[in-house]
């Protein structure tokens, strides 16, 4: 029994079974541990650190590190986790029907907020889980939302369709964006993003479907 922790599944999905404490020391501690392996991915990937050597960075010893995580990989997980869970957050209160400014500005945000982790995510395929999590959860809720605006022709086939389509084009348009090192404002992305995705939205709800 550990007194004063929690355990919490991951939210929503792909995530694992994690011990969680009310403790400032002990999210402190955490803070410090993946704070110190993202300065360690500024140069690496996530394979080519070691316990070791995050260990001296953060300046806590091997005992310390091996009661928060099991390795270095649980370590990137959790820091995975937090994004989502950031990104979600943001989500929750939106209607994801539109795709819209609001909708893909938080998401910029947060994808510049955490530009050395996004940039591994986009360069090593084994990354793609958080991806495909994002994507799960913008998923259910664009096709509740559309559910609840009553569009007639919201079959599940056309919804998939027109969610891949838009979704998958805005996340093409913010890598292009990440990998280009930023130098456009989130907001114009935004407004580029929005202007592209109401055109199609509005054209398929004005056909009525196919």
């Amino acid at each position: 029994m550990f007194i004063g922790w929690t355990f919490t599944p991951d939210l929503y999905d792909g995530g694992k079974m994690r011990i969680t404490s009310d403790d400032p020391r002990t999210r402190y501690t955490d803070k410090l541990i993946k704070d110190s392996l993202v300065s360690l991915l500024a140069d690496k990937k996530p394979g080519e650190v070691t316990v070791a050597e995050l260990c001296r960075v953060a300046n806590i010893n091997r005992g310390t590190f091996y009661n928060h995580y099991c390795d270095i990989a649980d370590a990137f997980a959790d820091i995975e986790d937090d994004i989502f869970r950031k990104v979600i957050d943001r989500m929750d209160d939106i209607n994801a029907y539109d795709l819209d400014y609001r909708f893909f500005l938080d998401m910029l945000h947060i994808v510049k907020d955490n530009a050395t982790i996004v940039a591994i995510i986009m360069d090593d395929l084994a990354s793609d889980s958080l991806i495909g999590r994002i994507t799960g959860y913008a998923k259910r809720k664009y096709a509740n939302d559309l559910r609840l605006r009553r569009y007639a022709g919201n079959d599940v086939a056309e919804t998939d369709d027109l969610f891949a389509y838009v979704f998958n084009g805005s996340i093409g348009i913010i890598g292009k964006w990440a990998q280009g090192g930023y130098v456009r404002s989130p907001e114009d992305v935004a407004k580029r993003i929005d202007f592209f995705n109401k055109s199609v939205i509005s054209a398929v709800l004005k056909c009525g479907g196919t």
